[in-house]
């Protein structure tokens, strides 16, 4: 993983917790695991690459797949700002940044 500029503006919290995502355009929801936050972001390992750029929602708890994410208590809508692999992992694992929209 290559070295990268702390662009960020609030100070991050470590955390560690079960988090799920989804797209907007999905109904499949992604199971994965919360390494920091801040007040504008967060930052989770996930097994699935995710292209900077793309929207997801965040969600707390997971929630009813037959409900849209935008109607979900709690979702916040975020867009990816980066995704790496994480060499260091036995299996393919990714860390990717966020920034809540």
């Amino acid at each position: 993983m290559s070295d990268k500029i702390d662009n960020r503006c609030h100070a991050r919290q470590a955390e560690s917790a079960s988090i799920f995502y989804t797209f907007q355009e999905s109904k499949q929801i992604y199971g994965a695991r919360l390494l920091n936050t801040s007040q504008d972001g967060m930052c989770f390992q996930t097994g699935y690459a995710i292209t900077p750029g793309r929207e997801i929602f965040i969600f707390l708890d997971q929630p009813q797949p037959d409900i849209p994410p935008a109607g979900v208590p709690g979702a916040r809508l975020a867009k990816v700002q980066w995704c790496d692999n994480i060499p260091e992992c036995g299996a393919f694992f990714y860390r990717v940044g966020i920034k809540f929209a």
